[in-house]
């Protein structure tokens, strides 16, 4: 069940957000740009990266249009504002009805050769207008934007063969799909009323839009949970789509949320569906895997490749089958316009278009008639502004069903809990220290009554904006609804956990801060100059002790931290682990508790040494 306001249920995730540049390979057209934020969004629509194969055969080419996004996670509304600044207004992206308007742009200048494409994480972490209807009004939005022959999902034992769809969208589930487990997953592709339900309709049905994972198998057969590839003909040629999720995803869901499944290596399972399409004449192979890569510096190559981009999908694109051409990806919620080295002479085209609707991919395939080879590639990505464009008229349809959503669950939201003096962001300095991360660690460590509190940065879903903190702010801040739990650490073992806040594949001065734990009660101090493993360089607590190898310490942290989540299995050298209350209903009694306004902000808990 999701959480309600008068109780909570576990789930969990794991995010990393990182920053990404854009390059161009042999005839590319494409720009530099270097650290890459969210200010630079409105240079992307003149951002764009192509290739054509040298052989030439662009004359006797279709184009097959994709139209993209990934990581939407239930943003049926547009709460957030790209480019400003705390304190300062911004620009409105992304929310579902606008969102539509800036696809149906895209599909609108060539609707026969257009396919919609979605990369994961489409669940998981949604505000309250969908989470607390089990997201089923997510669902409704998704099934808005299939065309074609599309009917409803049923339960079929996914072919040996490719089989041909004759609708013009696909997805790739996400490890967020998986969030509530097997049976809630295929409630809402297959259809039937939650325990909870009914919400929004009587009778919930089964979702349109085909959902796909070429790697998740069940039972001890290993029977594949979904399909795993597709064949859609556009114009004349033959497209196939392979999806896949990152085989991580068992340490980024609850423990025990998924121990029906098999998350197996992504490149065998992918190339095993390859093999099927070229065996029946398929040479056009996009792959939509919900998995990323970060880049840490501008190509001095046409091709990036280490050390300038890193990330678990460099090695997986490495290992694909030559015949793959594009690669639609998410995950680690970045922006991604490249081509990329992969096992053949071409280069792959590799997207991702940031997070949460704010952005889509416009990609364009040109395949020959007469090889049904890719001949030419070509992406941007474009920010789905609320104030421009497409923007400027959003679907109507679908903002009639946000707002019946939000109807839903306003009374039981709106509650104000207490107010806030300026801005609290989850924005992190280049220690890894955020003012956000420092109220919620503070918010479960006294709740926990103890020593220490540590928090992931990917637990923390939004900011605050200055003024009334309503239930509903709190819990887009802490969506998932897990456990507070209190366990004793010895120094050496807090030492272990904050040891593993790194890569081991970051490089010298370029070591990734994204899943730098939010900190209570204690100080530290690291240098990126320092080998994997040996980066911290002291630990006090927040008088200025020492923290001692051999003591004991009660540390705060969620059950999913402690049972292992998003790789931090240092925690299960902890003793006496003890279940405190819901993190959201520590976070509430802690802002209720407050004598004035709510004030966080960064405190130099967290000292970086290396320039």
């Amino acid at each position: 069940m999701r959480p309600t306001p008068s109780s909570c249920y576990r789930l969990s995730c794991a995010l990393l957000v990182a920053v990404v540049m854009v390059a161009g390979y042999g005839h590319a057209l494409a720009q530099t740009a270097s650290a890459l934020t969210d200010i630079d969004r409105r240079e992307l629509a003149r951002t764009e990266v192509s290739w054509i194969a040298p052989t030439g055969g662009v004359g006797q080419a279709v184009k097959v249009r994709l139209v993209t996004f990934n990581d939407f996670h239930g943003q049926l509304e547009a709460r957030a504002v790209i480019n400003g600044q705390p304190g300062e207004p911004g620009r409105p992206a992304g929310g579902a009805a606008v969102l539509k308007a800036w696809i149906d742009s895209i599909v609108a200048e060539d609707p026969k050769h257009t396919i919609l494409v979605a990369a994961g994480d489409q669940i998981g972490g949604s505000p309250p207008s969908s989470a607390l209807l089990q997201d089923e009004p997510t669902f409704a939005f998704l099934n808005r934007l299939v065309r074609g022959t599309c009917p409803p999902l049923r339960r079929i034992a996914p072919s040996l063969q490719p089989q041909v769809s004759h609708c013009l969208a696909l997805a790739a589930v996400g490890n967020h799909e998986f969030d509530e487990g097997t049976v809630e997953l295929e409630r809402l592709l297959y259809g039937g009323t939650h325990a909870s339900g009914p919400f929004l309709q009587r009778h919930y049905p089964p979702t349109k839009l085909p959902f796909m994972a070429a790697n998740v198998t069940r039972g001890p057969r290993q029977q594949a949970l979904l399909p795993g590839s597709v064949i859609i003909e556009v114009g004349g040629v033959r497209v196939g789509f392979v999806a896949a999720v990152t085989a991580d995803t068992p340490s980024l869901v609850p423990a025990g949320r998924v121990d029906d499944l098999h998350f197996l290596p992504e490149v065998a399972s992918i190339n095993a569906e390859v093999d099927k399409l070229k065996a029946v004449g398929v040479h056009a192979i996009v792959v939509v895997l919900h998995e990323g890569l970060r880049q840490y510096a501008a190509p001095t190559q046409a091709v990036l490749d280490t050390p300038e981009v890193r990330g678990r999908l460099v090695g997986l694109l490495r290992g694909l089958d030559p015949d793959v051409d594009a690669v639609v990806s998410g995950h680690t919620h970045q922006f991604t316009n490249a081509l990329v080295r992969g096992s053949g002479p071409q280069p792959l085209l590799v997207t991702q278009a940031f997070m949460y609707g704010s952005a889509i991919g416009d990609v364009e395939l040109l395949v020959s008639r007469d090889t049904g080879e890719v001949v030419g590639k070509r992406s941007r990505i474009l920010t789905t502004w609320g104030d421009a464009g497409p923007g400027l008229q959003p679907d109507a349809k679908v903002a009639k069903e946000v707002a019946a959503a939000h109807r839903r669950v306003a009374a039981a939201v709106s509650r104000v809990i207490g107010t806030a003096s300026a801005p609290i962001t989850r924005g992190a300095n280049r220690s890894g220290e955020s003012a956000m991360g420092n109220l919620v660690a503070d918010a479960q460590r006294l709740d926990a009554g103890a020593e220490i509190g540590l928090m992931n940065a990917g637990g923390l879903r939004a900011d605050l904006d200055a003024g009334p903190i309503t239930w509903e702010d709190l819990f887009s801040i802490q969506p998932f609804g897990n456990g507070v739990m209190r366990l004793r650490l010895t120094g050496a073992q807090l030492r272990r956990v904050l040891e593993q806040q790194w890569n081991p594949e970051d490089l010298p001065g370029h070591v990734d801060t994204g899943r730098m734990l939010k900190t209570s009660g204690f100080r530290y101090v690291w240098d990126g100059r320092l080998p994997w493993g040996a980066k911290i360089v002291s630990i006090t607590l927040a008088d200025g002790t020492p923290v001692q190898p051999a003591t004991s310490y009660t540390v705060a942290a969620s059950d999913f931290l402690v049972k292992g989540g998003d790789f931090f299995t240092g925690f299960a050298a902890g003793t006496d682990a003890t279940l405190v209350r819901v993190d959201l209903e520590a976070l509430v009694h802690w802002v209720e508790q407050v004598d004035g306004p709510v004030t966080a902000r960064i405190e130099n808990r967290i000292l970086r040494l290396d320039p």
